[in-house]
């Protein structure tokens, strides 16, 4: 087994276009996939075959998905995953993945929650949010920190701001009254 360099995938935008236009995986992976299976590889909705050094590569992946994981599914059944990646549509970038995991395997959520100590906030104060992921067997996951794909955004950066681990501050300027 080769040392973990990682799967990378390179984005090339064109205009205002915000898909990938190609991909390359580039992976030694300190986990191969099962000997004599045949293993597909699944990136944002895109699949690719996964050698049996651990490597691949995945064109088409589209650069507008925010977070995205590769999978692997082997012919006798073995599961496999990387870590989260995030995808940017405005910069033409490689996005480090991870080599791919045999025997760990998240499945996709089938619901979240997102939850706060406190469910208003004045001016100045500050909060932690916390996001759960609901599996299809009512199993609960914390996916609140970005690493575990979650991204925070906010309808007005003029009121608040939020870290991508989901701290959340109210500015200053928006004091009742």
């Amino acid at each position: 087994m080769g040392t973990a360099v990682g799967t990378r995938f390179r984005r090339a935008l064109l205009g205002a276009c915000c898909w990938l236009l190609s991909g390359t995986a580039l992976a030694q992976a300190n986990s191969v996939p099962p000997p004599g299976a045949s293993c597909v590889v699944t990136a944002g909705n895109r699949n690719a075959p996964l050698a049996a050094d651990g490597s691949y590569i995945v064109f088409g992946i589209p650069g507008s998905l925010g977070a995205i994981r590769a999978r692997a599914v082997c012919s006798d059944g073995s599961l496999g995953q990387s870590a989260a990646g995030f995808t940017d549509p405005l910069q033409d970038a490689q996005v480090e993945l991870g080599p791919i995991q045999f025997g760990q395997f998240t499945p996709s959520p089938q619901g979240l929650s997102l939850s706060a100590p406190q469910r208003q906030l004045d001016a100045g104060a500050e909060s932690q949010l916390k996001a759960t992921a609901v599996a299809a067997d009512g199993s609960e996951h914390d996916v609140t920190p970005r690493s575990e794909g979650t991204v925070y955004a906010l309808s007005s950066a003029l009121l608040a701001s939020v870290t991508e681990n989901g701290r959340v501050t109210i500015h200053a300027d928006f004091a009742p009254g």
